[in-house]
């Protein structure tokens, strides 16, 4: 199911997809409904600063360059590894429609509690590609049927997450003079 939200220039969401409210119910979201979340500020919510960071540069380089941004990412559900790709494409006013597209999903067997997350482990994921901070590793570690994330957990955008994200954000950027060229003549 494609989800869109539509952010005004000061990041508010000022519109939803049609399927908004269903895929909020399906996903546990009873609280994320159009009634709910329209007006808001996206960043309310997004708590943790190194996602708030991640988005925040996605969505400058978007206004800034007229250009859109794609990225995959991950949104599993216990049980459920879940691909999908955001699309942030800028209007030229200062709004982003921001569209999530399902990629593909797989099942993760239950495994009982071999390979299922611990407590132990649960300290830090990253909000991009769903691996959890393992000491210095980052490891994929599939949700089981039934597992939560551990209220304590912490997100994050690991460095490779990053990385890639900056890469893309590079090519975006114009030849910095016939940048300021078009900026300063208005075209």
């Amino acid at each position: 199911m494609i989800t869109d939200f539509l952010l005004d220039d000061n990041d508010q969401i000022i519109g939803v997809s049609d399927e908004w409210d269903s895929y909020a119910l399906q996903n546990g979201g009873d609280g994320a409904q159009r009634g709910m979340v329209l007006g808001q500020a996206i960043w309310r919510y997004i708590s943790d600063p190194a996602t708030r960071a991640y988005l925040t540069q996605i969505f400058t380089a978007c206004r800034t360059y007229g250009q859109p941004f794609s990225n995959q990412y991950r949104g599993d559900s216990p049980g459920r590894k879940r691909y999908y790709l955001m699309d942030v494409t800028p209007d030229g006013a200062g709004n982003l429609l921001v569209r999530h597209r399902p990629l593909t999903q797989t099942l993760i067997p239950n495994s009982g509690d071999e390979g299922g997350i611990g407590p132990d482990v649960r300290t830090v994921r990253c909000s991009v590609c769903c691996l959890y901070r393992v000491g210095q590793d980052w490891l994929d570690i599939p949700a089981q049927t039934g597992d939560q994330i551990a209220p304590d957990c912490m997100f994050t955008v690991c460095e490779s997450c990053n990385q890639s994200a900056q890469r893309k954000l590079d090519a975006m950027r114009p030849d910095t003079a016939e940048f300021l060229k078009h900026k300063i003549s208005g075209q």
